[in-house]
Parts: C-alpha cells; sequence; structure tokens
C-alpha cells in the first residue's frame, strides 16, 4: 500500500504551478472554510425562516467538530502515528502551516465531508456543495499535508461523524 500512497502523492504533487498552488491554499485555508460553510448556512435560514431548525443544525456541527477534536485529534492521530510528507521527504515543501502531528486522518477532510452530508441531511440543495469533497482531498495532498490514503480515511470517518452527529442531536431534539 505504501508504494500506491507514494506514487498517487508525487503525481499530485509534482503538478504544481503558482495558480493550483493559490486555489489549494485558499480551499484548504480554515478561515476560507468557516467563511464559506457560514455563508450558506445562513443563505439557507434566510430561505427557510426557521430558527429552532438552523439552531438543531448548529447543535449538530458542534457535536462534529468536538468528535474530530477528541477521537481525530486526541485518540486516532496519537495512536497512529506516521509522519507528513514533508517530514520524510526534504523535498516537499507544504503550502501550510507545518505541523508536527500525525497525517493520517486528515482533518480537514473529516470536517468538511461530516458538514456538507450533514448539510445535505437538513436540505437536499446543499447536494450543490459535494464537489468541495474531492477539491479538499486534492489540496490536502497538492499542499505536501497528507497522503493520499489519509483523505480517503478522512471520507469515512467524516461519514460516520456525520450519522452519530445526527443520532445524537435528533436524540436531544425528540
Amino acid at each position: 500500500m505504501k508504494n500506491w500512497n507514494q506514487y498517487w502523492f508525487e503525481k499530485i504533487y509534482n503538478r504544481r504551478n503558482h495558480f493550483f498552488s493559490l486555489l489549494s491554499w485558499l480551499i484548504s485555508n480554515n478561515i476560507f472554510l468557516i467563511i464559506f460553510f457560514g455563508f450558506w448556512t445562513f443563505l439557507w435560514l434566510l430561505i427557510h425562516h426557521d430558527i429552532n431548525l438552523f439552531f438543531k443544525l448548529s447543535i449538530n456541527i458542534v457535536f462534529i467538530l468536538l468528535l474530530i477534536k477528541i477521537v481525530v485529534d486526541g485518540i486516532i492521530k496519537k495512536l497512529t502515528y506516521r509522519p507528513r510528507p514533508y517530514l520524510t521527504n526534504d523535498d516537499v515543501l507544504p503550502l501550510g502551516k507545518r505541523e508536527q502531528n500525525s497525517t493520517s486522518p486528515s482533518g480537514h477532510v473529516t470536517a468538511v465531508v461530516a458538514v456538507i452530508f450533514t448539510l445535505v441531511l437538513y436540505s437536499h440543495w446543499f447536494i450543490l456543495l459535494t464537489p468541495l469533497i474531492p477539491l479538499i482531498m486534492w489540496s490536502r495532498v497538492y499542499n505536501g499535508m497528507h497522503w493520499p490514503l489519509d483523505v480517503f480515511l478522512g471520507v469515512i470517518i467524516g461519514l460516520v461523524f456525520c450519522n452519530i452527529s445526527f443520532i445524537l442531536t435528533n436524540l436531544i431534539f425528540a
């Protein structure tokens, strides 16, 4: 599996150019993601005029973020340490903040997948945001921050967290 991981990392990373580097940095930036999702959820609130549903959605997203912080950052990354690409190869120059923690799974991908599919559960119009998922997956590898398997693991964990969070929120608001 390591050869596959290395092969696809190099295929993606070695295609760097100024335009893609700027695009990749932007869509991986936490501030951009917060503003992006904030805008879409605010727009949804304006259309639906249902503050209770918006509150429920907000609680759902808070559960997702807590799950990521506790389970991904606090447990998985500590139990399964794997160095980031730029820590194992001096030729890899990361775009973004250098982290020393484990590369697996990608917290960015986990969060984006969980939030987008949670939004889809509340309104099918949010399915229009799903193209952002492969873009974030690509950008995390392109930026030199993750291996390809890290982003795929992030997708799986994001889907699991979406479901756990949705169940917990519905139990609270039942």
